[in-house]
């Protein structure tokens, strides 16, 4: 039996990775806003396998009971394999179909890819093959062992030539998935999705770089770090899974969710001023409207925002829930938005429809955020609404709105985006006002007579 104080230590071990795992999977599971489900799928399934192995070493190195040791191999080896069979299940459908797939899309697309259907098999047969040499076999015995505690855990030894063997599958399970999500993640458009899924090819290789290396202490030096492994191994995929949310509440709100007739009804004439000029906005500049609010100027908001979709622009609408624009453009086919409330302490999936992203209330840090990633993740040419400077200028103050309307216009120039800023008429003083207006190369402005190029 394992002392109590390294049995102890080694619980501690175990239970930290657990709580760290068990966090990643529940927020990877909450994350409802994405194009990429294979992806959160897998990351899902994995987290539960890694659950699984937890709970498997856990009893090996606190019982160490001789059944448990007879079946411990082909437990653990099994577990492992299913998490392979995933990794490459991921992969493939990340490669054949960058922008997410679902697992029945996955078994489609391999019909009509040869070589990847004989790969798949190949990983399939292999598996199999292990686990029926294992059981079949049973080229392993049980061995006593030091933990990195200081006690004594039962363990397991395998014979030379079947290590060998294992080592040459497992190289083959980790080069030819990785490669796939590589390959797979260079295809992706989105930069930040990119880069998430880079890091999930490296979560890959660093998880068997872990392993590999918990492995070599136990054969080689008869020391168990299984508990260690798994601390790092949890820190690992909690930064993966980390990554891959946060890169897909951008990534999967901000690709085209449909053609402009599935939007809204096509407009064939463009928004005019009662002189009859046609209103229209420049890519890479703020814009402000300033509007007066004892008139619908919400509905002239939208004759501009269908005159977005004619453009076949991604519309966004940042709004507090409630407001007068909210409350119309929430019902638009095709507008995406990003409601701010008091209740929103980050960026986060709404969790009544998929076309919306909660925020912070007016929180210029996290504003300056949403306005980078979002001109910067889109695929499209974009106009993003944002309701409103009066009510940013009292919550926050004039000095820290007018800071963020300067940084807004840096992060908007040179983008194909048009950034439009409403303002109440007369909610501000006049030295204010002309200082806001100063930021705006183009000015409208909406009165009892409709809409009116200032400049």
């Amino acid at each position: 039996m394992i002392p109590e104080g390294s049995l102890a230590i080694n619980a501690a071990g175990y239970l930290v990775a657990l709580a760290i795992t068990a966090v990643s999977g529940y927020y990877t599971y909450r994350q409802r806003l994405t194009a990429y489900q294979l992806v959160r799928d897998f990351l899902i399934l994995v987290y539960g396998v890694i659950v699984v192995l937890m709970a498997v070493d856990m009893a090996r190195v606190a019982t160490g009971s001789p059944a448990l040791m007879s079946v411990y191999p082909l437990l653990s080896f099994g577990v492992g394999f299913v998490e392979a069979i995933l990794l490459l299940t991921a992969a493939v459908g990340g490669y054949l179909r960058p922008n997410g797939s679902s697992y029945r899309l996955v078994f489609k697309d391999l019909r009509t890819h040869t070589f990847h259907l004989l790969m798949f098999a190949l990983f399939i047969v292999g598996t199999l093959a292990a686990e029926v040499y294992l059981a079949a076999l049973r080229p392993f015995s049980t061995v006593n062992a030091h933990d990195f505690a200081g006690g004594t855990v039962k363990a397991v030894a395998y014979d030379t030539t079947f290590a060998a063997t294992i080592g040459a599958l497992f190289f083959f399970f980790l080069a030819y998935p990785v490669t796939l999500l590589v390959l797979g993640a260079v295809r992706v458009q989105n930069p930040q999705m990119r880069r998430a899924q880079l890091g999930l090819a490296a979560g890959f290789a660093g998880s068997t770089a872990i392993y590999l290396v918990s492995s070599v202490s136990l054969f080689d030096y008869g020391l168990d770090v299984t508990a260690v492994a798994y601390v790092v191994l949890s820190v690992f995929f909690g930064l993966v899974a980390r990554n891959f949310r946060k890169a897909a509440v951008f990534a999967g709100f901000v690709l085209p969710v449909a053609t402009e007739a599935e939007r809204t009804p096509a407009k064939e004439e463009r928004t005019t001023t009662r002189e009859g000029r046609q209103v229209a906005l420049e890519d890479g500049q703020l814009a402000l409207v300033e509007v007066d609010t004892s008139v619908a100027y919400e509905e002239s908001v939208l004759e501009v925002v269908r005159d977005f979709f004619a453009e076949k622009r991604g519309v966004f609408v940042v709004s507090p829930k409630g407001s007068r624009l909210h409350t119309l453009l929430s019902t638009v086919p095709g507008v995406r938005l990003y409601t701010m409330s008091e209740s929103a302490r980050y960026i986060a999936p709404s969790t009544t429809r998929t076309d919306e992203v909660n925020i912070p209330l007016f929180d210029a840090g996290v504003l300056l955020e949403v306005l980078e990633r979002t001109l910067g993740s889109s695929t499209e040419p974009v106009a993003l609404v944002f309701d409103s400077v009066s009510d940013m200028v009292i919550y926050t103050g004039f000095q820290t709105c007018y800071k963020f309307l300067k940084e807004a216009g840096a992060i908007a120039s040179g983008k194909k985006a048009v950034v439009l800023f409403v303002m109440f008429r007369g909610a501000e003083d006049a030295r204010s006002a002309a200082a806001i207006r100063g930021v705006f190369p183009s000015q409208l402005r909406i009165g009892p007579d409709g809409i009116e190029i200032v400049r």
